[in-house]
């Protein structure tokens, strides 16, 4: 009989230990993913920024290249205009 309550005993305690240690990895890994979480925030605002600012910049040029080549198509019209006069 006191085998059968030592055993009972042994497996309660065991399975109280495995419970705390169950406890203590869904803790750790619900702080992992809260930390997780504020880190991703942060990159994700900095990607956003730093693709506005490739956007932008793209925008500019793009903008710049086309004002010169207007300029230019406008430039060579004349030049044929003078050409065939």
């Amino acid at each position: 009989m006191q085998k059968i309550s030592k055993k009972g005993v042994t497996v309660k305690y065991k399975a109280e230990v495995a419970s705390q240690s169950y406890k203590k990895a869904i803790e750790r890994l619900n702080g992992q993913v809260r930390q997780l979480k504020t880190e991703y925030c942060q990159h994700l605002q900095k990607l956003q920024q730093l693709e506005e600012a490739r956007i932008n910049f793209m925008k500019y040029n793009l903008e710049k290249m086309m004002k010169h080549l207007n300029q230019l198509g406008q430039r060579i019209s004349s030049q044929a205009k003078i050409i065939q006069e």
